[in-house]
């Protein structure tokens, strides 16, 4: 009897010692058969399979316009996508030409056209006109518009008309008139001038030096008034030539239009 209080009461102080700790080890079994259930018994729904709903996509059908009207583009525009693997290159531009800065008149443009001592009346109505040499024009008139020079090196108009010749070929009056002057200018050297009809005048540049022709002289259309190849300064990178000038009534004119008339 004495031994089995003996023991009781040592269980009893072992309890009352060691309580707290039994009853935390109670605690932690108790939640970990908690939390076992929970585990193997809580995951039942997952485990049934849920309806699955497949949604197939529709297959894509190509829709053919049987008659698909054709896309107009504007005249003169290409479609967007054509030629786009092909270099297009800027058309070029042609290069427009250097306006030739305003001509600086030379000092002695023209020869001077010496007017005759004794106007001669001659008769209205004068229709017969001669060629001075037979060779082609190298230059011709220009009226108004500026021409570049290869000898003076710039631009300026040309006043008369260039005939190629020969040196000594025989120059020839171009229409019926009366020597009006014959000298010789620095720039165009050897120069003789005829007064014709309706006020016309003709003068004629790069001749020979002569004694032949004087002022007062009549002269018919043909007539030889002297010599080619007297040489122009002012015209000396072209080849050897006569340089014709032509005025009626003071104004400059293309003597070639005489044979037009």
């Amino acid at each position: 009897m004495k031994q089995n209080q003996s023991f009781f009461r040592r269980a009893a102080d072992f309890a009352q010692d060691r309580g707290f700790y039994i009853i935390l080890g109670l605690c932690a079994v108790a939640i970990g058969i908690s939390g076992y259930v929970l585990f193997f018994t809580g995951n039942e729904t997952d485990d049934i399979p849920q309806p699955q709903t497949t949604v197939s996509a529709p297959s894509e059908i190509e829709l053919t316009d049987p008659d698909p009207e054709p896309v107009r583009q504007p005249a003169g525009q290409q479609p967007e996508d054509a030629g786009q693997d092909e270099e297009i290159s800027a058309p070029e531009t042609a290069e427009e030409p250097e306006t030739p800065a305003a001509a600086e008149e030379p000092a002695s443009a023209e020869p001077p056209v010496q007017a005759a001592n004794n106007p001669v009346n001659v008769p209205a109505g004068q229709e017969t006109f001669t060629l001075p040499v037979n060779g082609e024009i190298l230059r011709a008139f220009s009226g108004q518009e500026l021409m570049y020079d290869e000898t003076m090196a710039d631009w300026r108009v040309h006043g008369g008309t260039d005939f190629s010749c020969t040196e000594g070929e025989q120059v020839l009056a171009v229409a019926d008139g009366e020597v009006s002057a014959v000298y010789t200018d620095e720039m165009w050297g050897n120069c003789v001038s005829i007064q014709h009809s309706g006020g016309l005048v003709t003068t004629y540049c790069g001749l020979v030096e002569n004694a032949t022709m004087a002022p007062g002289m009549a002269v018919k259309s043909g007539d030889v008034i002297g010599g080619a190849g007297g040489g122009i300064a002012c015209e000396s990178a072209m080849p050897m030539h006569i340089h014709v000038i032509a005025t009626r009534d003071g104004e400059s004119i293309d003597l070639m239009s005489l044979f037009t008339e």
